[in-house]
This record gives C-alpha cells, structure tokens and sequence, in this order.
C-alpha cells in the first residue's frame, strides 16, 4: 500500500478534498482529483495505478484528472496520459475546457500537435473563452504550430478566426500572407477587416502573389 493510500486510511485526507469531492466517485478517485489539483503527477498516477476511473469527474468544474493536469500546464502528466489514456483525452469539463485547449492556452502546441493526430476534432472545441485551440495558439504568435496544424487538418484553416488574429493583433503582412495562402485564402476575403486594422491589403496581396510564383 502506497504512503498516500496509507494516509487516506488514517483519515489524514479527512475534511481537505473540498470541492473536488464528488458524491458518484469513490474514495480512490476523489484522491486522485484531489491530487491533481495540487499538481501532483505521481500521487495521482499512484491512484489509477489501483484502479481509479480515468474518467471520474471532480465536483468543482466536472474536470477530470487530464484536463486539470493541462490547467496547471503538467507537460509529463498529460504527454504520459496520452500514451496511457488516449480515451480520456476528449472529454471536456463543465465549461468546454479541455485538455487540447489547456495546452494551447499555454502555448505547448508539441503537444497539441500529438493531440490533433490522434483525432483532428479536438481542434474544433471552444473552451470557455469561446476560443479554439488554434486560436490560442494564434495569440501566441504561434504561427509555425497552426501551418503544422494545417498540414495535419483541413479543419484549420477553414476558420476565419485565425486569420483575423493574425490581422488585429499581429499587422504582420508576411505572416498574414503565409496563413492566406495555407488556408487557400484570398486578400480580398479579409479586404475589409484589414482595412478596420490599418493593414494594407496591397502590401498583403504582393506577398502573396510573390508566395505563388
């Protein structure tokens, strides 16, 4: 028996789980949410380990132990979830947030990437922001992870969301041009929207026409 199972028998786990605490979730997996809030990898690896549900939901926010570890930005934790609970890795808490936006939220888009080759629709779910993955990834600049992205989903790029980012927050003609041409997309689509944000589409379409030759 591990020490944290030990502790639990002692009652030392007594009054602490608080929120996390769900009626429908045993003992094991209370602990092991509980653990996962506190950001602690390996304890709550020890309760799965003993056949705590995977899919057992805390009682704050309905998260599971994947999409909290994503919140705290736990890289080993969710990268070895992968690998062990590719099941577990879809589900989405009370407010839409899920493992794949957490990670783009942080900008691990590596890990994004193994997430949308797994299953590319994970790159369609809004979170609570009412953001995509892609476009937290965008807000990063991250423009290398979308073009990746891109080559892995048609999905990507088919929203003007990204596009816009670029736009508003960026103004980077190239880097506007460089997501045009990937989403097979035409100045001319954005002309107003560049105009809005003081982005001048000619300078935009003669990158892009230089991109094409």
């Amino acid at each position: 028996m591990s020490l944290t199972i030990r502790a639990f028998s002692l009652g030392l786990y007594s009054g602490v789980l608080g929120e996390v605490e769900a009626t429908n979730n045993s003992a094991m997996e209370n602990l092991m949410l509980f653990e996962a809030r506190k950001n602690r990898w390996l304890s709550a690896k020890g309760f799965l380990v003993c056949g705590a549900d995977i899919l057992a939901r805390d009682g704050e926010d309905g998260a599971t132990a994947p999409i909290i570890f994503a919140s705290h930005n736990n890289a080993d934790a969710v990268s070895e979830l992968i690998d062990s609970y590719p099941h577990a890795l879809k589900c989405r808490d009370a407010f839409g947030n899920s493992v794949t936006s957490w990670m783009a939220y942080h900008n691990n888009a590596d890990l994004v990437i193994k997430l949308a080759r797994m299953d590319e629709n994970v790159l369609l779910c809004q979170d609570e922001s009412n953001c995509l993955p892609i476009e937290h990834l965008m807000n990063h600049g991250n423009v290398a992870a979308v073009k990746e992205l891109a080559s892995i989903s048609k999905l990507v790029l088919g929203n003007n969301a990204v596009i816009k980012i670029a736009i508003r927050k960026f103004r980077d003609p190239n880097m506007i041009a460089e997501l045009l041409v990937a989403g097979f997309r035409e100045p001319d689509d954005f002309a107003e929207f560049m105009a809005a944000h003081r982005v001048k589409k000619q300078e935009v379409y003669d990158i892009v026409m230089s991109m094409s030759q």
